[in-house]
């Protein structure tokens, strides 16, 4: 049966193939008569000529239609966040003061900020200062030590100064304490002029 069926295919293919090739011996020997009489060699290039003209409207108006598609979107896409901010302090200004107690040249500046909920030992957080992330942070149960480095420059590309930064967060159950220090004269105007240039804003956010 299936050796039947194979044989009936192949016969209809041949018979494809010879009305094919019929069709198109036709037409040439009508395209040859036709281009030995000045009349129909007329009308044969009209011919020609309306349908080269039809299929390049056809592709201009195709084309047209591909260059000015739109994507759109059905509904909305909400993009979901993998951070939680747990403090956001900034400042437009930064004084540090030395504290006469101690026998370090220590400039700091305190401040008590609102609760947060914050578990060092449970969660990982980001700590960005000024848009610039910290990497050199140590976190805790319920504090967070960072330390950021800063470089200044004169105009002839000359190291001024090189400064550290260290700030402590402590998160407590009533309140949140923040610690902002440098070490030395030199260094404390050079934050302090920065700070006061572009301003402060310290982030924490949960991972």
């Amino acid at each position: 049966m299936i050796n039947q069926l194979l044989c009936f295919s192949f016969l209809g293919d041949i018979t494809d193939a010879i009305v094919t090739g019929v069709i198109l011996i036709a037409i040439v020997v009508c395209i040859v008569i036709m281009l030995k009489y000045k009349e129909s060699r007329t009308f044969l290039m009209y011919t020609l000529g309306a349908i080269v003209i039809a299929v390049g409207i056809l592709s201009t108006i195709g084309l047209v239609k591909e260059l000015k598609a739109e994507s759109y979107v059905n509904g909305s896409i909400d993009i979901p966040t993998n951070t939680e901010q747990i403090l956001n302090y900034s400042a437009t200004s930064l004084t540090l003061y030395d504290d006469p107690n101690d026998n370090l040249s220590i400039f700091s500046y305190s401040t008590t900020l609102p609760s947060a909920t914050f578990d060092g030992s449970k969660y990982q957080y980001n700590v960005l200062l000024n848009e610039y992330q910290l990497i050199d942070t140590t976190i805790g149960a319920g504090y967070i030590y960072a330390v950021a480095t800063m470089t200044f420059y004169n105009v002839s590309g000359d190291l001024e100064c090189e400064a550290t930064i260290n700030i402590s967060i402590q998160f407590l159950s009533n309140e949140t304490r923040l610690q902002i220090s440098v070490e030395g004269v030199e260094q404390s105007e050079y934050i302090e002029q920065y700070f006061g240039d572009n301003g402060i804003r310290l982030l924490v956010e949960r991972r």
